[in-house]
């Protein structure tokens, strides 16, 4: 028979526990929302990417035919092409970027209340002062600044997608002038480059780009993470929190596992400051570490040194070849762009009446192994980065 003492410990325990079970739900349900608007502004960038693509290939079987029909008025056929081209662009982006703003704003407001309610559950204090910020402003600048309403916005290889068009057609009708090719066979050729390239965006000065869907999806994540640690960031301060602690992930980047699941403070006194932690490594492209104002810096760090040193994929071997930590997800990330354009692929070659067997052959090869490679790593098939629309 427990004392009363002991029974109100016991029940103190169960209220706690009870408590942490519905604070994991309402994070659970939190990350299900994001990711469900995720996925349906993913899906729509699929889509777009999609019918660009479908509509370039038309365009170019198009111009083929008629160019060996009349290759007199090449330059003419060719230049209308073009201007349809960015036209088709130019609507098309305007559609996506208002989409795509639309679900952003609703991810700012969910995970701003969202993100209030976590720190005054761990502060254990009232938030008094209203927060003045501009998410949803802050969202449209950022996607003005990265997708402007005309056909030179997007990429393809290393050139833009007008100037690639010109270039795979002039080359294309050359072979079919001088009788080295069929029609259908350049426009098989055509398709392969267009889809292995796909519709790719400038993103910034250093030139580096991403295919649209990858493009919105990682564009979601940045603006849901970087909310979030704005709105702690403005709530630690004003409760005079300065210390904060970085969340750690798998397989993370050589240069940020140094300073994942450590602390900074943002006066440099009790831990070293931001900067001196990370050097700005923080702001990288695509960087998914979050840190965490720590209310009581009595309280254990989040992970152990021991876990951090064993939180990497152990080393593997996959068709001969050693794998470990980052390169094996970096890996993984490139057979995932390999299915897609090859889904790609035959979707395109279907849309022209062309013969899409040996790409369905690849296709499936490719997702065997995309399979057999992720069992390997011990981590799961990602089907939400294999869809394409």
């Amino acid at each position: 028979m427990l004392s009363e003492e002991e029974q109100r410990e016991q029940e103190r325990k169960e209220r706690q526990e009870q408590r942490k079970r519905e604070r994991l739900q309402k994070q659970i349900e939190k990350r299900r929302k994001l990711e469900e608007r995720e996925r349906k502004s993913v899906k729509r960038a699929s889509v777009f990417e999609l019918g660009m693509m479908i509509f370039v290939s038309n365009k170019i079987r198009e111009v083929l035919e008629k160019s060996t029909e009349e290759n007199a008025k090449f330059n003419e056929i060719l230049a209308k092409s073009l201007v349809e081209l960015r036209k088709f662009t130019k609507k098309e982006s305007k559609s996506l970027k208002k989409d795509v703003i639309k679900e952003s704003k609703k991810d700012f407001e969910e995970n701003k209340q969202g993100t209030l309610d976590l720190i005054k559950e761990a502060s254990g204090k009232p938030i008094k002062k209203k927060l003045k910020m501009d998410l949803q402003n802050d969202t449209s600048k950022r996607w003005k600044k990265y997708i402007k309403s005309n056909a030179n916005t997007y990429a393809i290889g290393k050139d833009k997608l007008p100037v690639f068009f010109t270039k795979v057609v002039q080359e294309e009708v050359k072979k079919v002038v001088e009788g080295s090719t069929t029609i259908d066979d350049s426009c098989r050729k055509a398709i392969s480059k267009l889809a292995n390239s796909g519709v790719k965006i400038v993103e910034y000065d250093t030139g580096v780009k991403r295919n649209v869907d990858v493009w919105v999806r990682q564009q979601m994540q940045y603006a849901e993470k970087e909310s979030s640690q704005e709105i702690n960031n403005k709530c630690a301060k004003d409760m005079g929190v300065t210390v904060f602690e970085f969340d750690a992930h798998a397989n993370a980047r050589p240069s940020h596992k140094k300073w994942q699941g450590k602390r900074y403070d943002t006066k440099g006194k009790l831990y070293p400051s931001l900067y001196q932690l990370t050097h700005g490594e923080e702001k990288d492209y695509g960087c998914r570490h979050f840190a965490q104002p720590v209310w009581d810096i009595d309280m254990p760090y989040a992970y152990t040194k021991e876990q951090l040193k064993n939180i990497d994929t152990k080393p593997f071997t996959f068709q001969g070849k050693k794998y470990e930590g980052y390169e094996a997800r970096q890996y993984q990330r490139e057979l995932e762009r390999n299915i897609r354009a090859l889904k790609r692929e035959v979707i395109l070659l279907d849309n022209q009446g062309l013969g899409s067997t040996e790409a369905k052959i690849k296709l499936k090869h490719a997702n065997a192994t995309y399979k057999a490679f992720s069992s390997e790593m011990g981590d799961r098939v990602h089907n939400d980065r294999l869809r394409i629309g």
